[in-house]
């Protein structure tokens, strides 16, 4: 069930598109309805299944690799499912590239709201992500749990604060051989790179840790700033190279090199095919649920 859209460079003719067009609109609406439903039904469920995470740590004592964590699958195939109730997919180039095992910082291009549900389903190793602390009273419903999860909260509006939380954060994927997630460029692009903050490069020096840069193709076409919600269609996960610090290297220095390897896979963007509006799983979810309701209820 899909009607086709060519894509348009311009976001605001994109967002008037969503409610002149009635059967765009009602295919949005179907969309997210079901990522809400999704997210209310599944969101008790991860809280239920939080008591996992301690036996990552017998796991890890005993060699098993990270991606094999029953934490991480829980949250790996729970970005899978909502992306694809929400109409997304994803494929991946690369991912022979990234180390396992070993401490990481994921440093990636930012171009949409649903950035992190891409990486937390795609990456190899299911990273740690860094969030304004301030979400945590806000978004109670969901942010607390990613606290438990074991991503990170700081508090940006106090600068000594912040840089000890990221200091801490350092220590502790040093210590248990995490990958932590962070965008260089500090917030959402217009699909095309932003300068780098500094912070993200002084963690990685100071802690000494591999960087590894990825490049998110089609996510801004997909969900433009200014457009209210998301269309869908396809995105591309490009891991690269892992980035190692040099031995007296300054933030200036890493921050170019891993900036320039990225900007070499922007001038090389794959073809990703036209986005439409596909309402087939977000259909096949709600009548999931209906039925589940009618037989409990009714």
């Amino acid at each position: 069930m899909s009607s086709r859209r060519s894509p348009s460079s311009d976001s605001s003719q994109e967002t008037t598109k969503h409610f002149t067009d009635p059967v765009t609109f009602i295919c949005v609406c179907i969309r997210i309805t079901a990522g809400i439903i999704f997210l209310i039904l599944t969101i008790p469920i991860l809280w239920i299944l939080l008591p996992l995470r301690p036996i990552n740590i017998l796991l890890r004592n005993s060699g098993i690799c990270q991606s094999q964590f029953p934490s991480d699958y829980v949250q790996r195939y729970w970005a899978r499912l909502f992306l694809t109730v929400l109409g997304m997919t994803a494929s991946v180039e690369g991912a022979e590239k990234f180390p396992t095992n070993v401490p990481l910082v994921v440093m990636y291009s930012h171009a949409s709201g649903l950035d992190p549900f891409y990486l937390m389903g795609y990456t190899p190793i299911t990273p740690k992500f860094i969030f304004k602390k301030s979400l945590l009273y806000i978004a109670f419903y969901f942010f607390p749990l990613a606290y438990c999860y074991g991503h990170i909260p700081i508090d940006r509006s106090n600068r000594a604060k912040a840089i000890e939380s990221v200091n801490k954060a350092g220590d502790q994927i040093k210590k248990y051989n995490r990958s932590i997630c962070i965008s260089p460029e500090g917030t959402r692009s217009h699909g095309e790179l932003l300068e780098f903050k500094k912070g993200p490069f002084h963690l990685a020096l100071s802690a000494g840790i591999t960087v590894v840069p990825v490049c998110i193709f089609n996510n801004y076409p997909l969900w433009p700033k200014g457009q209210l919600f998301p269309f869908t269609g396809e995105v591309r996960l490009r891991f690269l190279d892992p980035i190692h610090p040099k031995k007296g290297e300054d933030v200036d220095s890493l921050s170019q090199r891993v900036r320039q390897a990225m900007l070499k896979e922007f001038e090389n963007r794959p073809r990703i095919p036209s986005r439409s509006e596909d309402i087939t799983w977000a259909i096949l979810f709600l009548a999931i649920v209906g039925a589940i309701c009618f037989a409990i209820f009714v």
